[in-house]
């Protein structure tokens, strides 16, 4: 029953609230999110110059 009404409002919530707002910010042109392809870049990677393989670097991830 739960998972019904949970299902439901969910369809509920995602219709009414994100897909007007989503519309919205794309008639306004508010992208945060910058999805346009560069054609002038060379590249996307970022290189790293730095490596680390110390020990100590690999214990202190949690």
């Amino acid at each position: 029953m739960f998972t019904t009404l949970a299902f439901i409002f969910s369809k509920i919530f995602f219709f009414l609230i994100i897909t007007p707002l989503g519309f919205l910010l794309r008639i306004l042109n508010l992208n945060k999110i910058k999805k346009k392809y560069d054609k002038k870049a060379n590249s996307y990677w970022i290189k790293k110059n730095k490596k680390i393989n110390n020990l100590y670097h690999m214990l202190r991830q949690r």
